[in-house]
């Protein structure tokens, strides 16, 4: 009697979850690659900012120190690159002056809705989006903080999650998150951001307050300038 060549049922359903077991093995690979690369893009941004607000801050001809106003509450009018840069959106455009930006000339006008829009993005495709307001007139509504300003990059600009690092907390005793809706536990809103804050202070220095910000800023991976 010729034998059957085909598969048995046992083969079939062996060849089925060695598929799945790969499938899963590249799915979670796929999230790890995409969750470190927005983690060294965050960190090559905050290392971008801290080294730009440094040498900005530091030079005289930009920010001086007479005048008046301390750091990057000086808004009068200086010369850079053929440009003049003052007013509210100063630091915006010294800020952009000194980045490798896609376009010549970024949005940083007091106009400019930097909530949608990015205020520029630069050659390594980050997006980002610069507040532009006076320092003078400005304490994020609470007359006993320092003013500061609140940078917002998107380290993945074409696609991604487009979103920030968000928790909803659910206070058992009542039942009910901060929305006001019902709920059992905590939910996290994008686990796996893309979008960060950095908060500068009008003398220049930086700092983070953000979950996701913290554990990647602290995280032993490197990043190249």
């Amino acid at each position: 009697m010729k034998k059957n060549s085909g598969f048995t049922i046992v083969e079939l359903m062996a060849v089925l979850i060695i598929i799945g077991a790969l499938l899963t093995l590249f799915i979670v690979q796929y999230n790890t690659s995409s969750i470190s690369k927005s983690k060294l893009l965050f960190k090559k941004a905050y290392h971008a900012t801290e080294r730009t607000v440094y040498d900005i801050i530091n030079d005289e001809d930009l920010y001086p120190s007479s005048g008046g106003n301390e750091g990057l509450k000086n808004i009068s009018p200086v010369e850079y690159s053929d440009n003049t840069y003052n007013g509210a959106s100063k630091f915006c455009g010294l800020f952009a002056a000194k980045l490798n930006t896609v376009d010549k000339n970024p949005n940083c006008s007091e106009n400019h809705d930097f909530t949608k829009t990015p205020s520029f993005v630069t050659t390594d495709g980050i997006a980002w989006y610069m507040p532009v307001f006076d320092l003078n007139s400005a304490t994020d509504g609470d007359p006993s903080e320092p003013a500061e300003y609140h940078i917002l990059v998107d380290v993945d600009n074409t696609s991604g999650n487009n979103c920030e690092y968000q928790v909803i907390e659910c206070n058992q005793e009542t039942g009910l998150n901060t929305l006001n809706e019902s709920c059992t536990e905590d939910t996290i809103i994008c686990p796996d951001p893309d979008r960060f804050r950095i908060k500068v202070m009008y003398n220049g220095k930086m700092y983070v307050d953000g979950v996701k910000e913290k554990e990647y800023l602290q995280s032993s991976t490197t990043t190249k300038n």
